[in-house]
C-alpha cells in the first residue's frame, strides 16, 4: 500500500514509498512552502499571492500526503474545464506525478485512483449548488480561488463531509492578490504600505472567523469576534471557524529561480505597480494599464476653496441593503464638487451609504441642507421611460422637500467610460484636488479599480465614479462670470464751489 512518510530533511518535506523502493522525492524547496504543505489544522487555508510562488505545484504535492487512505476523497476546483485542461495547469502536471505512486486516471470524470483506495477528483464549478447534492469531500483545493464569491465558499463547507475518514478536514484556497473579492476582508489586516504588502510572519498565525447576517467577522481570537458579533446586536454563541495566510512569492520558490531566471529579471524589472503587484504579492496597487485614473495625479489639501465660482453634490443612486440575498448591493453615492476661480477642482466631500429608497430621500434631504443653498443638487436619469418617470418622482419630491434638484442623463457601460475619461484628464492635468477626509481611501480604490474590462468591472463598485462624472460633467457646463470692479468714474467738478 502507498503510504506518505514524513523526510526529517528539510529539502524534502514528505518522501512516498511502496515496500522498500523509494519513488521519486516531491517535497518543499522554502519555508513557506514546507508550512503550506504540513499546515493542516485550520478549516481553511489560503496559500499563494505573487507569480511563480509555485502554488500550483505545491497544491498537488499536498495532496499525495492523503493517497495512502483508503477513505480520502479530494477535490481539486477551478473555474471552468478548459481553464483545468490549459497547459501546465493541474491537471497536465498531475499525469507528472500520480501514476508514479499508482494513480489510474479515468478521463471521462477526470478521476484519479490509487490503490489505496483514494480518489483525487478534478471538477469545474458546478453551474448550480443543486448538482452536487451528494458531494462528500475531506479535503477541497479551489486553485484561482479570486474568482470565487463567499457564497459559494460557505457551500463548498456544506460539502466537506465523511462518515469514515479520520483526519482533520477543510478547504484550501490559492489565489492571486485581488482587492475586488471577499478574500481582501481576510487578509486586509496584515496588508502594510500603500500597495498592501503582506507582513512577515502572518503564516504563523491563526485567526477565527464567522459569516453571520451577511456580514463577515474576523479576529485574532475567538473573544475579538464575539466583541465585533456583540458590537452588531448579533448572536455571541456562535461556532468559530478558523484560518491561516500564507503569503508567498517567488523568492519561495528558489526551483523556479534557478531554472528561470529570465523571469525573474522579468519581474523585478516591471513598472512600480505591477512590480508590487507580481514580484511581491501586494493587495492594494492596481495594475497598470488597467484602470484610467491614478490618485498621484491628485493634490491632498486640508480645505475648500473660500471662494467657489460653482459648487455641486451629483448622486448616484440604489435603494438596497445588505442582505442574505444580496451581500455586495450597490451603495447611494453623492459627490460634492466645486471650482475656484482659477479654474482648479475640488472634490470636498463624498456622502455613501445603503438604504432603502425612503432613507435615500431623507438622506439627500439631510446633506442639502447641509451643504447650503449656494449648492446645486444633481440626481441620475436612467434611459427610457421609466428613467424619466422615476426621475420626474425624485424631483418632485425634493422639490416638496425644500430642495431643488436637477437630473443627469446616465447610460450603460460604454456611457459610463465615456463620462468618466474627461474628469480622469482633468485629474491628470493636475487640476484636480481632493479634500482630505476619511472617505478618501475609498473614493481612490474605485476610482483606480473603474476598468473597461466588463468581466472585471462586474466584482467592482462604480457609484463613486458615477457621481464624481456627473459632477464634473455639470460644473464644466455651468457658465462662469467672473468677478469685476466698476472703476470709479466720478471726478471732481471743474466748477468753483458757493
Amino acid at each position: 500500500m502507498l503510504a506518505p512518510v514524513k523526510e526529517k530533511s528539510f529539502s524534502g518535506a514528505f518522501s512516498f514509498s511502496e515496500g522498500d523502493m523509494t519513488r521519486k522525492k516531491y517535497g518543499a524547496a522554502s519555508l513557506k512552502q514546507l508550512k503550506y504543505l504540513q499546515e493542516e489544522g485550520v478549516d481553511l487555508i489560503f496559500f499563494g499571492g505573487a507569480r511563480g510562488s509555485g502554488k500550483s505545484h505545491s497544491t498537488l504535492v499536498k495532496t499525495m500526503k492523503y493517497i495512502g487512505d483508503k477513505d480520502a476523497r479530494i477535490v481539486i476546483l477551478r473555474e471552468t474545464v478548459p481553464l483545468l485542461k490549459i497547459p501546465g495547469g493541474l491537471l497536465e502536471e498531475s499525469h507528472k506525478m500520480y501514476p508514479e505512486f499508482g494513480g489510474v486516471f479515468n478521463a471521462q470524470t477526470r478521476k484519479w485512483r490509487f490503490p489505496s483506495g483514494c480518489v483525487i477528483q478534478f471538477s469545474p464549478f458546478p453551474n448550480k449548488p443543486e448538482d452536487w447534492k451528494g458531494m462528500q469531500a475531506t479535503h477541497i483545493f479551489v486553485d484561482e480561488a479570486d474568482n470565487i464569491e463567499i457564497d459559494f465558499l460557505l457551500f463548498l463547507f456544506s460539502c466537506l463531509r465523511s462518515a469514515t475518514y479520520k483526519g482533520k478536514r477543510y478547504i484550501n484556497l490559492t489565489f492571486n492578490p485581488n482587492p475586488d473579492t471577499f478574500l481582501m476582508e481576510f487578509v486586509d489586516w496584515c496588508l502594510e504600505g500603500d500597495f498592501g504588502i503582506p507582513a512577515t510572519g502572518t503564516e504563523d498565525i491563526t485567526r477565527y472567523w464567522v459569516y453571520v447576517g451577511a456580514k463577515l467577522y474576523v479576529g485574532n481570537s475567538e473573544e475579538e469576534v464575539r466583541g465585533k458579533l456583540a458590537a452588531d446586536g448579533r448572536r455571541t454563541d456562535t461556532a468559530m471557524m478558523t484560518y491561516k495566510f500564507i503569503p508567498a512569492t517567488i523568492y519561495d520558490n528558489p526551483v523556479l529561480m534557478k531554472n528561470d531566471p529570465g523571469y525573474l529579471a522579468f519581474l523585478e524589472n516591471m513598472p512600480t505597480v505591477n512590480r508590487a503587484r507580481f514580484l511581491l504579492g501586494a493587495w492594494k496597487a492596481r495594475i497598470e494599464g488597467e484602470g484610467f485614473f491614478r490618485r498621484s495625479w491628485c493634490e491632498i489639501v486640508d480645505h475648500p476653496p473660500a471662494v467657489a465660482t460653482a459648487r455641486v453634490r451629483a448622486w448616484d443612486l440604489a435603494a438596497s441593503v445588505v442582505s442574505e440575498s444580496q451581500k455586495n448591493p450597490d451603495w447611494t453615492a453623492g459627490v460634492l464638487m466645486s471650482r475656484d476661480r482659477f479654474g482648479i477642482y475640488y472634490i470636498e466631500d463624498v456622502s455613501r451609504f445603503r438604504l432603502q429608497t425612503d432613507g435615500v430621500i431623507r438622506e439627500i434631504v439631510k446633506t442639502a441642507r447641509y451643504d447650503g443653498e449656494d449648492t446645486r443638487v444633481i440626481v441620475p436619469r436612467d434611459p427610457g421611460g421609466a428613467g424619466k418617470i422615476a426621475a420626474s418622482f425624485l424631483l418632485r419630491t425634493l422639490a416638496e422637500q425644500g430642495v431643488g434638484a436637477k437630473s443627469d442623463p446616465v447610460s450603460g457601460h460604454t456611457g459610463k467610460l465615456n463620462a468618466f475619461k474627461p474628469f480622469c484628464a482633468l485629474a491628470e492635468s493636475g487640476n484636480l484636488r481632493i479634500v482630505k477626509g476619511e472617505w478618501n481611501n475609498a473614493f481612490f480604490e474605485e476610482l483606480e479599480g473603474f476598468t473597461s474590462d466588463r468581466q472585471k468591472q462586474r466584482l467592482r463598485k462604480d457609484d463613486q465614479v458615477d457621481a464624481a462624472s456627473s459632477a464634473f460633467n455639470t460644473i464644466s457646463k455651468t457658465l462662469s462670470i467672473p468677478d469685476f470692479v466698476l472703476p470709479d468714474m466720478t471726478q471732481s467738478s471743474p466748477l468753483p464751489r458757493l
